[in-house]
């Protein structure tokens, strides 16, 4: 299918996703990114991703598990990883989902005025 994943940086240049499955326990991580590299090589599908509804710019989640990573996609076969957490319950935090957000709209600000 050939997907690309691109982690999302701050202004400094941090790499935030890396940050977060740093945090995480070595399977976990290892359960992750088995799961981004059968999506992709398999591609999506209703059971691996689900785009959130009443946002102006879509975006959504990649399903691994109990653990989410919150996307957008750059383009036909790109995403941009926004955030990657541990799901408590059975819907994904607004916490969760607002920290994806501020980062979507940095990143989307950074692309139309440039990096700063």
């Amino acid at each position: 299918m050939g997907l690309t994943f691109e982690h999302f940086k701050d202004n400094d240049g941090n790499d935030l996703i890396n940050l977060e499955f740093d945090r995480l326990q070595k399977t976990d991580r290892i359960r992750i990114l088995a799961k981004l590299y059968d999506i992709k090589t398999n591609g999506l599908s209703p059971k691996n991703h689900k785009i959130f509804a009443g946002y102006t710019i879509p975006f959504g989640e990649f399903i691994s598990g109990d653990f989410r990573m919150l996307m957008h996609q750059t383009g036909d076969a790109s995403f941009l990883l926004l955030h990657v957490f541990r799901k408590q319950t059975n819907h994904t935090p607004a916490k969760e989902i607002e920290v994806a957000w501020k980062r979507l709209m940095f990143y989307l600000s950074r692309q139309h005025y440039g990096n700063p």
